[in-house]
């Protein structure tokens, strides 16, 4: 009996250091690049839990070039729809995450910082008027940078917005727009491929599968794409 209990003592004192070490609270201080974590080479592991991997629903994180911003979407806080938050790097300590000033009001999600760290690209669920009457469609929207915070947005690419929802933009250098999209229905989530003209109204777009070098078109959803 005194062996069960020594052995079961020490396994929740082992389960209680792991979650001291995995556990991590907002008002704790992370310090040095990657938020202080320890990368997780070829092994899925949650990031940073506690502080960005919370209760609530984090999703589409991207670091600014620089590695001192981190940006995220967080969905579930209360009487909010999805929030884009942000943790910046100052003195080698990481700031607790906060919204960015232009997030908090729609559906903010699938955010893009652009390679020179000046513009926001995300899609918002605002609500907007066709015809004179307010409608509310996932659509791409630019914000500059101004210090630490972000100018009032403005629709991004209009001519390549659709009437179908449209989600999470990534824009190369080259002026190659990749996003997700339910121009084939409802809940098809495909990945299409654009190249937009600068000051030009005209583009091409094709569904991703056509691109050449990319194969990973499906009869199932592709929500989410990376470029390297």
């Amino acid at each position: 009996m005194k062996k069960s209990l020594l052995i079961l003592g020490t396994v929740l004192l082992q389960v209680s250091i792991c979650n001291c070490q995995t556990n991590i609270k907002e008002s704790d201080v992370l310090r040095g690049p990657y938020l202080g974590q320890t990368p997780p080479e070829n092994q899925s592991k949650i990031f940073a839990q506690g502080f960005i991997s919370s209760e609530f629903g984090e999703l589409n994180s991207v670091f600014t070039k620089d590695g001192k911003e981190f940006y995220f979407s967080r969905r579930g806080m209360p009487g909010k729809l999805s929030v884009v938050m942000v943790t910046r790097m100052t003195n080698d300590e990481w700031t607790n995450p906060e919204p960015v000033n232009l997030s908090g009001t729609n559906d903010d999600i699938d955010l893009f910082i652009t390679p020179d760290g000046n513009s926001m690209i995300y899609c918002s669920g605002k609500v907007q008027q066709k015809d004179g009457r307010p409608y509310i469609d996932h659509d791409f929207w630019i914000s500059k940078r101004d210090g630490e915070k972000w100018a009032e947005p403005i629709l991004f690419a209009q001519e390549a917005m659709s009437k179908f929802e449209d989600y999470f933009p990534i824009v190369t250098q080259s002026g190659n727009l990749y996003l997700n999209s339910q121009r084939g229905g409802p809940g098809t989530n495909d990945l299409v491929f654009m190249h937009i003209e600068p000051g030009k109204s005209e583009y091409y777009q094709s569904i991703i599968k056509d691109v050449p070098g990319l194969s990973v078109f499906t009869k199932k959803m592709e929500k989410k794409q990376l470029i390297k």
